[in-house]
């Protein structure tokens, strides 16, 4: 479990891959094109130095994935290094799984809980996005000076994940008074110390700070679905809309969190739970989810809300209980343009 692992969040944290891949008899670097072009001078030096051998993603599916482990079975690599972002990450968690490799992270930005999950999301052969088990990695280095260096629509993306805990926590006990889920009280401190300790952020703190509790708390809600043994304590009704969105409008190219993080805001008001604190929150971090801002139409979030539901049936949530419709879904619509 992720509580037996080396997780290091610091300024230059690259630089301890040297010492750790020692341990390794033949490691395989794996980044994208556009990852290696970034960071080629960072990553030769970090990460190449001691001729560690590389192979660059063309794309991240699930047909990349299965097509790379018969070469780390063959040439016997005993550790795959994953350096990227989610879709980076997500397919070396399912290459490690399959081949059976010590898997180390090293993620260039942090933009949802999939950081430390078992859990990656890819393109299978019908090109929708599933939620496959995977290989939690056991070792991840986050730079927080690479972090700070990347876009910040990626930290902001990850921020939002981490609130969605805040309504997926509301619904999963909804769901353990129904006797639909089973209780995990140590997966629920962890995901609520995750949303908390971020809510709770001073707007006084330094960026290097900032940025290492961001990455804890997204850290600290991988490590309670793992404990959990599924991704109930960090989702709830917020990501069937998410899901929703991706199944039935997959031209619409938002980020994850950024999808999770309006989906909170409506389930909020379906829960009755603070949502004006939601409000604050985004704004103090200018992190903006109005629909109209992600090319979400008032038809297609109207849509969205009435299907999420049937995304994933046997998750009982918020939305077992309450009737939604198109006039109520509107007035939602309208309110979050206005406030949010």
């Amino acid at each position: 479990m992720m509580l037996n692992k080396l997780i290091t969040i610091e300024n230059n944290a690259w630089n301890e891959f040297s010492q750790i891949s020692k341990q390794f008899k033949k490691l395989l670097i794996i980044t994208s094109n556009d990852i290696y072009s970034l960071f080629k001078k960072e990553i030769d030096r970090c990460f190449l130095l001691n001729k560690h051998e590389l192979f660059l993603l063309n794309e991240y599916s699930y047909q990349q994935a299965t097509e790379l482990v018969p070469q780390i079975i063959y040439k016997h690599y005993d550790c795959i290094v994953s350096i990227g972002g989610g879709s980076v990450n997500d397919t070396c968690k399912l290459v490690a799984k399959l081949s059976d490799v010590f898997l180390i992270s090293i993620p260039t930005t942090i933009s949802n809980d999939g950081v430390c999950s078992n859990i990656s999301v890819l393109k299978t052969e019908n090109f929708n996005s599933s939620g496959i088990p995977s290989k939690s990695p056991d070792i991840i280095l986050i730079d927080t000076r690479v972090i700070k260096n990347s876009p910040q629509k990626y930290l902001k993306a990850g921020i939002c994940d981490i609130l969605s805990n805040y309504t997926a926590l509301f619904d999963w006990n909804l769901a353990i008074n129904k006797n639909m889920e089973s209780k995990n009280d140590i997966a629920k401190i962890i995901s609520s110390t995750s949303f908390w300790n971020l809510f709770n952020l001073p707007s006084n703190i330094e960026d290097d700070l900032k940025i290492k509790i961001i990455a804890e708390s997204i850290i600290l809600s991988g490590i309670s679905m793992e404990i959990k043994g599924n991704t109930r304590p960090c989702s709830g009704s917020e990501h069937l809309f998410a899901h929703s969105i991706t199944t039935y409008y997959p031209s619409i190219n938002i980020l994850h969190g950024y999808l999770v993080g309006l989906g909170s805001l409506v389930v909020s008001l379906f829960q009755k739970q603070n949502y004006n604190k939601l409000i604050s929150f985004l704004k103090k971090n200018k992190i903006d989810v109005r629909p109209s801002t992600l090319g979400i139409t008032k038809e297609i979030f109207i849509d969205a809300w009435l299907k999420a539901k049937s995304t994933r049936p046997n998750r009982y949530t918020i939305l077992n209980e309450i009737t939604l419709n198109i006039e109520l879904l509107a007035n939602i619509y309208d309110k979050i343009e206005k406030e949010a």
